[in-house]
């Protein structure tokens, strides 16, 4: 019976060790993967046509792409300006904004020019709209014909 306690000890403890060798070896795999994804060779980078700032992980437009009456026009008009651009989340624009602000970046009339609409919806038939009174969100706006025409500047994400 002791014998036989031993060699189930023993099998578990080898298929115990087998395992998180295997779960060791899976997680350094992914690790090197991801550190070699992350390398300057793999970055794809921001989108060659337009003026694109680079800010990490995405890219925002260096100036306003222009003016949308609605904020599904403004997306549409992004989605067409650049392969997978969208309007900016209202997140990035304000990261944007400060590193703006802070002189890291240099981006044509990010504020107290026009509010912007940005992709962040507040409720069902609002968008957050940013930029007027700083870098912050300030209000929001009808989504569909509100009537008022306001800014908007796209983002893409990087691709590794």
């Amino acid at each position: 019976m002791i014998k036989q306690k031993k060699i189930l000890f023993t099998g578990c403890a080898i298929v115990t060790v087998a395992m998180l060798m295997f779960f060791a070896v899976s997680f350094t795999e992914r690790k090197i993967e991801y550190k070699t994804a992350g390398n300057v060779f793999a970055d794809i980078g921001c989108p060659s046509t337009g003026d694109w700032v680079d800010i990490g992980d995405f890219c925002i437009m260096e100036d306003e792409e222009g003016s949308s009456d609605t904020w599904e026009d403004a997306g549409r008009e992004c989605s067409t300006s650049a392969q997978d651009s969208r309007l900016c989340t209202s997140a990035e624009w304000t990261v944007a904004c400060l590193l703006d602000a802070n002189g890291s970046i240099s981006l044509d009339n990010i504020t107290g020019d026009n509010d912007e609409w940005v992709g962040d919806l507040e409720t069902t038939n609002n968008a957050a709209v940013i930029g007027d009174t700083g870098c912050q969100i300030f209000g929001n706006a009808q989504t569909g014909s509100g009537g008022d025409s306001r800014n908007f500047r796209c983002c893409v994400n990087k691709q590794y």
